[in-house]
């Protein structure tokens, strides 16, 4: 192949750019069902953030814990606050900001990164 050719076999047939698609966002009663299978996990005030607080035997396993919180909220893109005294661990993972269009700003990719978080 000529190396001024591009190769023509590397771009998809539909190439144009896109946006990604919009997120589903759980009605209310639906992330209180989700919730309720997962033990400790509660929706905070204002509908667009769940949090837990965690107790550990030991400081060490809390930062542990708190180090797989960073990787993975992360990594899923969640904005998150964590905050650690001593063998407590308080996490609250954001959706989006609620808008009057939809019920809640939580997402169900944000409910599976809650679950995986345990």
């Amino acid at each position: 192949m000529n190396p001024k050719q591009k190769d023509k076999s590397l771009i998809p047939a539909d190439s144009q750019l896109r946006r990604p698609p919009k997120p589903t966002f759980l009605k209310s009663e639906r992330v209180q069902e989700e919730l309720a299978t997962m033990p400790g996990w509660r929706m905070l005030p204002g509908e667009e953030a769940i949090g837990r607080v965690r107790d550990f035997p030991e400081a060490g396993a809390a930062v542990a814990y708190a180090a797989f919180v960073t990787e993975l909220a992360g990594r899923d893109g969640h904005p998150f606050v964590l905050e650690r005294a001593d063998r407590r661990i308080r996490l609250t993972l954001y959706g989006v900001a609620k808008r009057k269009n939809r019920d809640t700003g939580i997402t169900p990719m944000l409910i599976a990164t809650a679950r995986a978080l345990g």
